[in-house]
């Protein structure tokens, strides 16, 4: 079983190059591949602490600190995804939507749990909507009862 998204997202590349997950050469791939492993290996596990402090300690003054910081971290990454999806032409990518479109959507979903409105990143929300209306998308989403904001305010 394959479970890593950048494995998977490789693997299915591979075997459906038509769909355009990522570029197909060159400089393009290797920006893709580079703001992938980016969004795996950095914004991805941001969340991981805001989601899960539980997971890096047992203590639950650290925990709360945990989350804290990771918080303002990811709202920080959240906003490099911004400035991509500020320059997307019209997608992350150029002309096709992909990879890392999905993953802005998830990442950008996730924010919502850390407390973080999606509206807030104008760029990012509307990209993100507009990937999300796709008919297959839409209808992943719609199979999968997605709510796509899920940020609630906090009680005053």
């Amino acid at each position: 079983m394959v479970t890593q998204i950048v494995a998977i997202l490789l693997h299915l590349d591979a075997k459906y190059p038509q769909a355009g997950i990522l570029p197909a050469a060159g400089v393009a791939r290797t920006r893709a591949l580079q703001t992938l492993a980016w969004m795996n290996n950095t914004v991805h596990p941001t969340f991981t602490h805001v989601f899960m402090p539980e997971k890096f300690s047992d203590d639950e003054a650290v925990k709360a600190g945990v989350k804290a910081f990771a918080t303002q971290s990811y709202r920080g990454l959240l906003g490099e995804i911004e400035t991509l999806a500020s320059q997307a032409s019209p997608w992350i990518m150029g002309e096709r939507p992909g990879a890392l479109d999905a993953y802005a959507l998830t990442l950008l979903r996730w924010g919502g749990y850390a407390g973080i409105d999606p509206t807030s990143l104008p760029a990012t929300w509307e990209l993100v909507q507009r990937f999300a209306a796709l008919p297959a998308v839409a209808r992943a989403i719609e199979r999968e009862r997605l709510q796509l904001n899920v940020y609630k305010p906090a009680a005053a």
